[in-house]
């Protein structure tokens, strides 16, 4: 297939404990190209809001192939002011608080991974990007305020990311996420395969920057 795409919208609600009801929803879009095969582009985007901090969530995942060959172009991007960290100290000398909150510490978060992808075959890939993250610490009186450390306040990482990912679940068949988010088609055979392998490794070298 060489033209057309497909959206498919979702809905999500569910709860957690901190965040309480999450409410929100999104969509998956599946774009196909001339000698873009299987599909050209793909992307995704979740907004939730939350009833227990009454803020939100926003998170995308985009990947787009760069030619016939096996190049492609990913980026993953998060905004969230609905996380939380619980901080107790360090060691087991610690002090116990009978104010359980001064534990928890609320967060807003950033995170940008830009990245290229090689994909010689239908189970290897080779991938290396940017992985940008910013973590910012909200006012309040908890324990990892007070006593300020490594990563508390305006805390912020650019890491060189690189890695490879081995996947022998039915990819070669095509029995893979990206396949559930293209539209139906009455001629596509059976999947058979439905088991298999994947690994995954990776590194990184980080660079942080701490103003807190």
């Amino acid at each position: 297939r060489n033209y057309g795409s497909w959206t498919v919208p979702m809905i999500q609600v569910y709860w957690e404990p901190n965040q309480e009801f999450m409410l929100g929803g999104g969509w998956t879009r599946t774009a196909w190209g001339f000698r873009k095969y299987p599909w050209s582009t793909q992307q995704s985007f979740t907004l939730l809001y939350s009833t227990g901090y009454q803020n939100v969530r926003a998170s995308y995942a985009g990947r787009r192939r760069l030619s016939a060959t096996s190049l492609l172009f990913s980026l993953d991007a998060r905004f969230s002011g609905i996380e939380n960290r619980n901080y107790f100290g360090f060691g087991n000398e610690t002090p116990q608080i009978e104010d359980k909150a001064q534990y928890k510490t609320e967060t807003n978060e950033f995170r940008a991974f830009p990245a290229l992808h090689w994909q010689p075959g239908s189970a290897f890939e080779l991938f290396a990007g940017v992985d940008v993250k910013g973590i910012k610490t909200k006012g309040g009186d908890s324990l990892v305020e007070q006593e300020q450390p490594y990563g508390a306040g305006d805390f912020g990482e650019v890491l060189v990311r690189t890695g490879f990912e081995y996947d022998t679940r039915g990819r070669s068949l095509g029995i893979t996420a990206q396949r559930v988010m293209a539209a139906p088609e009455t001629s596509a055979p059976s999947p058979q395969k439905v088991s298999g392998v994947r690994l995954l490794a990776c590194g990184s070298m980080t660079l942080s920057m701490d103003e807190a």
